[in-house]
């Protein structure tokens, strides 16, 4: 079953407000709204030289730091 677009906008603040501060949860609504994000495009470009070996190794690292209370 689809989530409900309430459920959505509710997980997506709590993903946001886990990752950033007041201040930039702010900053990254407004920025979504001022710019008419083009998502499709977005989603091409965001991992653009990576490969799954280094996304694998930045996401090993952060969830290290974040375990040990040393998140950047």
């Amino acid at each position: 079953m689809m989530k409900s677009d309430l459920v959505i906008m509710n997980e997506a603040m709590k993903a946001l407000n886990a990752a950033l501060n007041p201040v930039e949860v702010e900053k990254f609504l407004v920025l979504i709204n001022r710019e008419k994000l083009d998502y499709v495009q977005w989603r091409e470009n965001l991992w653009q030289g990576e490969t799954l070996e280094s996304l694998s190794e930045k996401a090993q690292r952060h969830f290290q730091n974040k375990k040990s209370g040393h998140e950047k």
